[in-house]
């Protein structure tokens, strides 16, 4: 007696049996409800030919996408209700760890309760994609101009499973564009290779098309940051202002200004490409985003910064705290001397956006410079302060004032932190 095994079969056969077992299809069980059935899973577990064929059915077919967020409230009931869940994960490192997903798909909102790290919520195939797109926009989140729609978001391709870049992005950007309604976020950011009339249809399509919408965001996220400067300013005073409440926890003053440095830089990647290929129409140019980031950064640092007095007894724990705050200005001086994000003279116009410039720079140099002292490097606290004495000549206390106080001070032997100082790329020797 001969017998067929599963294996005789030819590809295209078992592969129509994995499509069959593997790629259920989505349902919809009421006008407030759809779903997708479980897969059939028990195939990939019979051997190792099977499991190599099925999983590659199952992850290339599926095209699954991680919908991630910092924010719970912008995954409410409603987004998914209406979405075809696939999997929620239990273990959601795990789920962070995965190699075989398509895409992330990152919403950042901004609250008390953020941070500036988001966790996966749950996985949806590419079909679903088009109905959580919906799904996002309930009664009045995500419309353009009403609603709490305060949301940035960022896609980035992770697996594109062989498939070539014009196919892999109508499998999945294609499917997202044919949605009933397009949520309207603040800002997108796509990383990863898509087709050009894709990424712009997105970028169409996904974002609050009102002319002030930048600016609205901008005043969004600045009044965020003074909310939370306002909270370090006011943490050693016995009576703060009546009337205000210091309603931001400690670990926070760290997450919210980490979070808004993350947001602003979509942002900026965003505007700069709305302004540019999409022909919209802003006031805000890169100098204001320049000194704006600046400030972000300076938040941040001013964050370590009250670490390191708020335990003048652990000598341990201010080294760290201001290890952390020397690290965050050398990162906001490298990204601000990036290529794409340093301040052309030639586009300024006005004494007063040169002297804001001019400010952001000597701002975050000086910052670095006191970090510098705190952590016993007088040559690099020097340097710093030699190049913020070319951006802003008349800061007071003088740069010489400065380098005198300097030369006062007893130094270690041997400085507690090396680093090498980061100065400005435009600086005149």
């Amino acid at each position: 007696m001969t017998y067929l095994r599963f294996l005789d079969f030819p590809v295209t056969v078992r592969d129509q049996i994995y499509n069959e077992l593997l790629v259920p299809p989505i349902v919809q069980i009421d006008e407030h409800h759809i779903t997708q059935g479980p897969p059939s899973i028990n195939i990939l577990y019979t051997n190792k030919q099977i499991y190599a064929e099925s999983s590659d059915v199952f992850y290339s077919k599926n095209l699954f996408t991680v919908i991630r967020t910092n924010s719970p409230q912008l995954l409410a009931e409603q987004p998914r209700s209406k979405t075809p869940i696939f999997a929620e994960p239990k273990d959601p490192l795990k789920i962070a760890q995965g190699h075989r997903f398509a895409m992330t798909m990152e919403l950042l909102g901004l609250n008390l309760g953020s941070s500036s790290n988001s966790i996966p919520a749950f996985v949806i195939s590419a079909q679903a994609l088009p109905f959580f797109a919906t799904a996002l926009i309930g009664e009045l989140r995500f419309r353009s101009g009403v609603g709490n729609g305060f949301c940035v978001v960022r896609m980035k391709i992770e697996n594109t499973f062989r498939y070539s870049t014009s196919r892999f992005s109508a499998l999945t950007f294609g499917r997202l564009l044919t949605a009933e309604i397009f949520p309207k976020f603040n800002c997108l950011r796509i990383e990863g290779n898509i087709l050009d009339e894709h990424r712009r249809a997105m970028l169409c399509n996904f974002l609050n098309e009102s002319e002030v919408a930048c600016g609205f965001f901008g005043l969004a996220v600045e009044t965020f940051r003074h909310r939370i400067w306002f909270r370090m300013r006011n943490e050693d005073r016995e009576n703060p202002n009546e009337g205000i409440k210091l309603e931001i926890l400690e670990d926070q003053i760290y997450e919210l200004p980490r979070l808004l440095v993350r947001m602003y830089d979509i942002f900026w990647d965003c505007h700069d490409y709305r302004v540019c290929e999409l022909e919209h129409e802003c006031t805000k140019g890169t100098q204001y985003q320049f000194t704006r980031m600046a400030d972000m950064y300076n938040t941040l640092i001013q964050g370590y910064v009250l670490a390191a007095k708020r335990h003048p007894e652990l000598p341990e724990r201010i080294v760290d705290a201001y290890t952390k705050a020397l690290r965050v200005a050398e990162e906001g001086i490298s990204y601000l001397n990036r290529e794409d994000r340093l301040v052309d003279s030639k586009i300024i116009t006005t004494e007063a956006d040169l002297l804001k410039v001019n400010s952001a720079k000597t701002l975050l140099s000086l910052k670095a410079a006191k970090a510098c002292s705190k952590l016993g490097n007088e040559k690099a606290a020097r340097k710093y302060i030699k190049d913020a004495a070319v951006y802003s000549p008349d800061i007071f206390p003088t740069a010489v004032d400065r380098l005198l106080k300097l030369s006062w001070k007893l130094w270690p032997t041997k400085p507690l932190v090396n680093t090498t100082p980061i100065l400005w790329r435009n600086t005149e020797a």
